[in-house]
């Protein structure tokens, strides 16, 4: 697929234009979220910013590495599905973390130019990374994709950006999202469906997986 690059710099781009508008809107109508003893056990790291800030390097890498077009095609829609319910849920429960005083240095100062506090439940840093990392089961980057995303789950408290809550918050979008592109995919594939009406009968075969 020669326009790959072009369409995962598309997607980037409006998951997080979608994110930056509903976190500029949001922001004054949010309010805080009681702390968890996990909240207050994990300290504040800044160490773990170049983990956090990662993600904008592992989702592009991710996609990137799919070799299936139509692994590539149901992950980019998957992709488009957690960012709409993510960003649905921070318009009708807007949620803000109370940030600490952060160090200087250019990436936190980057945060705080362009993310407001708000759009805390459920991390959308956490689903999308989720959904990359299944992106890629069965192949040779399966296991560094799942210890990059746990690392990028784990930096979103650490860096005092999330509650701990919005973690399983991401992963239960991240399943929603995925169950949604699964469900449409049975139905296109089901007699009657919109991908069944093909000249020999029957249903257009998936994309064979190569490993990455």
């Amino acid at each position: 697929m020669t326009r790959k690059p072009l369409q995962v710099a598309l997607l980037m781009t409006a998951v997080c234009a979608s994110y930056l508008w509903v976190n500029q809107y949001a922001y004054p109508t949010s309010f805080l979220l009681p702390f968890t003893l996990l909240d207050g056990a994990l300290p504040f790291s800044p160490w773990a910013l170049p983990i956090y800030l990662s993600h904008f390097v592992f989702l592009p890498w991710a996609l990137l590495s799919i070799r299936s077009d139509t692994r590539f095609r149901e992950t980019c829609a998957s992709f488009a599905a957690a960012t709409v319910l993510c960003c649905a849920v921070f318009l009708l429960y807007p949620t803000r973390f109370a940030r600490p005083d952060w160090p200087p240095g250019y990436g936190f100062a980057l945060l705080r130019l362009i993310d407001t506090p708000a759009n805390c439940f459920p991390s959308l840093h956490v689903a999308l990374a989720a959904l990359a990392a299944w992106a890629l089961r069965g192949t040779k980057r399966s296991l560094p994709a799942a210890a990059w995303t746990a690392a990028i789950a784990l930096s979103t408290v650490l860096v005092k950006q999330h509650y701990f809550v919005d973690i399983p918050g991401g992963l239960a979008v991240a399943a929603l999202a995925g169950a949604a592109v699964e469900a449409r995919r049975a139905f296109r594939r089901a007699p009657g469906g919109a991908g069944w009406g093909r000249a020999s009968g029957s249903p257009r075969p998936l994309d064979a997986e190569a490993a990455a």
